[in-house]
């Protein structure tokens, strides 16, 4: 758990952010979250299609499953994805999630159940510090945008949510072709702003997918860390930290 020093990295040599002027955003962990658990959701779908898993089991069994997906898009070397690529991988989640249940029913059902649950708006919620920043930042004139390994059913569940219905880039990885943390991610998204490396900032959760794969490419990366569980001088705890780091 160390913040290298990398002396060979480009962004390394970046030293302000003074020329940033687009901030990009995360979605899932940065700027919403489910308004329920997951555990405590796929348990309850669960057990209305027959499927009878503790939620201390999915809770376990979940992130360990959204690893190994991730390990499979790592070994394929390109990161390459599609929107039935996404599908069967939420398939493969559930299916892992609820292997063994006691009472299994339509695997299938299930899915689609719970698709559909976090396709809904209402069933996710920004966190406390992502409107007024949003609107810090937008006042400012800087050009905000969401950067997310999640499907196309972000932008319309963002739709309902403010401040992100009033959010013009949306930069899907299922759109784009390419996962986070790969090098063409990011260089689709300069090409579609018009921007250079450096002038574009990443605010996200995850150190692999958004802090080491913009860094890679000479963005400027911002790690939220908001229960504090990695210090460096590349995390913040709260998203108003960003005003204090950029120039007005």
């Amino acid at each position: 758990m160390v913040f290298i020093q990398r002396n060979s990295d480009p962004a390394s040599r970046i030293a302000n952010l003074s020329q940033v002027e687009a901030i990009l955003f995360d979605a899932v962990g940065t700027l919403i979250r489910p308004r329920r658990s997951v555990a405590d959701t796929y348990h309850a779908v669960g057990r209305r299609h027959g499927f009878d898993v503790l939620p201390d089991v999915i809770a376990r069994r979940f992130p360990r499953a959204l690893r190994r997906q991730d390990q499979l898009d790592a070994q394929s070397g390109d990161w390459r994805t599609s929107e039935p690529r996404e599908r069967q991988r939420w398939r493969d989640i559930v299916a892992e999630v609820f292997s063994n249940a006691e009472g299994a029913g339509d695997l299938d059902a299930l899915f689609a159940d719970l698709w559909e649950h976090f396709a809904a708006p209402e069933n996710w919620q920004v966190y406390h510090d992502v409107q007024p920043t949003w609107r810090r930042l937008a006042n400012q004139g800087r050009i905000l945008g969401v950067a997310s390994n999640l499907d196309c059913r972000l932008a319309d569940l963002a739709a309902g949510l403010a401040p992100l219905h009033e959010c013009q880039h949306w930069f899907i990885s299922s759109q784009l072709g390419v996962r986070k943390p790969a090098e063409q991610f990011f260089a689709a998204i300069e090409q579609r702003l018009g921007l250079a490396a450096h002038q574009i900032l990443l605010v996200g959760d995850d150190w692999q997918n958004d802090i080491v794969g913009a860094r890679r490419r000479g963005w400027h990366a911002r790690l939220l860390d908001r229960q504090r569980q990695r210090p460096g001088k590349l995390a913040i705890d709260d998203l108003a930290d960003l005003l204090a780091l950029l120039p007005e």
